[in-house]
C-alpha cells in the first residue's frame, strides 16, 4: 500500500514538473523579444537587485491539498492548482548577496522543525552559487541559486520575462515544491 502511495506521489510530481516545463516552453513571445529588452532583463538579472510581488501560488497538487480545497479554506478565485495571492501580503527580494522572502506556502511539509511550524516560506539568508543565463526559446532570463535559513535549504529558480513578469520556483529539503507567478518591481525606485 505504501509503495502505491509513493508511485502516486512520483506521478503527481512528474506531472507538475512537466506542466512547468510546458508552460515555460510554450511562451510564444520569445520570437518578438527585442535586443533592448534582452539587455534590460540581463541588467536586472546581473544587478542582484530584484523584488517580486507574487500574484499566484501554484503548489504541487496532492490529495491533502485537494482536501483543503474541498473544505473551502482557499482564498476566493482559487482552485487546488492555482491560488490567488492578490491582496495577500507577500514579498520576495534579492539585494546583493542576500535574499528576503515572505511568501505563503500551500502544500505538504515533510519535516516540521521548530514551533509552531505552520509558517510559509519566510526567511532572510545568504545567496550561494548565483547563476544567470538567457533562454532564447522562452525569451526569459533564468537565475538559479541556493539559500537557507537555519534549518531549511532551498534551491530557487527565478525566470524574468519581458513586461516585468516573473516566475519563482522553490525546491526545499523539507516541503513539496511550489511555484509563484508575479510582477517585478524595481527596488531601487523606492
Amino acid at each position: 500500500m505504501r509503495a502505491k502511495k509513493h508511485y502516486r506521489f512520483l506521478l503527481l510530481y512528474a506531472l507538475w514538473i512537466a506542466g512547468i516545463l510546458w508552460l515555460l516552453g510554450s511562451c510564444s513571445g520569445a520570437k518578438n523579444v527585442s535586443e533592448e529588452t534582452v539587455q534590460e532583463l540581463k541588467q536586472q538579472a546581473d544587478s542582484r537587485s530584484i523584488k517580486v510581488k507574487a500574484e499566484w501560488a501554484i503548489p504541487l497538487t496532492t490529495n491533502a491539498l485537494a482536501s483543503v480545497y474541498t473544505s473551502g479554506l482557499l482564498p476566493p478565485g482559487s482552485n487546488v492548482s492555482r491560488i490567488n495571492l492578490i491582496g495577500t501580503p507577500n514579498s520576495f527580494e534579492i539585494r546583493g548577496d542576500s535574499i528576503y522572502a515572505d511568501l505563503p506556502y500551500y502544500g505538504e511539509r515533510r519535516i516540521v522543525s521548530g514551533y509552531p511550524g505552520g509558517e510559509g516560506i519566510s526567511f532572510t539568508g545568504a545567496i550561494e552559487d548565483y547563476k544567470t543565463d538567457f533562454d532564447k526559446k522562452t525569451g526569459s532570463y533564468r537565475i538559479t541559486f541556493d539559500a537557507d535559513d537555519e534549518v531549511e535549504r532551498y534551491d530557487i529558480t527565478i525566470r524574468l520575462f519581458p513586461g516585468q513578469r516573473a516566475v519563482l520556483m522553490f525546491f526545499s529539503t523539507q516541503r513539496n515544491p511550489i511555484r509563484y507567478e508575479g510582477i517585478v518591481d524595481n527596488p531601487q525606485s523606492e
